[in-house]
């Protein structure tokens, strides 16, 4: 009697014992799972993504889209890093057009002085011409002022071809 009883009582603790631990241990799993897939998404999110994102800013700024920005969606150290993306770009493609522009400046300066030795040349055989036949024309006042004149506009031409090369 009695020890039968018992029997089942022990049993029936065991069982319920059993079921409990059974129960625990699938909430545990459940519970874990929801974690991993909470963790995967949250490394995802915070560190996956903008790192991928990252990589294709460089790609892109590599090959040549300086405009192109990274979307900074954290102030953590991978949105300073995406800031920091953003702002090299930016230095990039101020240097590039400051490049381009003294490379136009330099361009232009080394035509001016082009241009004005080209221009010297027939100036000074101008300037010369009109000088030799003031010379000859010592007696007519009127040739004499007309090539004093031209004298003076070659002189004034020089002057501003030597302003022009020097700004």
């Amino acid at each position: 009697g009695t020890f039968s009883l018992q029997r089942e009582r022990s049993v029936e603790k065991a069982a319920a014992t059993q079921q409990r631990v059974v129960t625990i241990l699938v909430v545990n799993a459940m519970c874990a799972v929801s974690v991993g897939f909470a963790g995967t998404f949250l490394l995802w999110r915070w560190v996956v993504r903008p790192v991928s994102e990252l990589r294709t800013a460089t790609k892109e700024i590599g090959r040549g889209n300086l405009s192109y920005r990274v979307i900074s969606r954290s102030s953590d150290e991978l949105g300073q890093l995406a800031g920091d993306v953003n702002e090299m770009s930016s230095t990039i493609s101020q240097m590039q057009t400051d490049l381009i522009q003294q490379e136009r400046l330099a361009a232009a300066g080394e035509m001016v002085g082009r241009i004005a030795h080209n221009i010297r040349n027939p100036l000074s055989g101008i300037r010369g011409l009109a000088e030799t036949s003031t010379e000859f024309a010592s007696d007519e006042e009127q040739v004499r002022t007309c090539q004093g004149r031209i004298v003076a506009a070659v002189d004034q031409f020089e002057q501003w071809l030597r302003n022009m090369e020097q700004t």
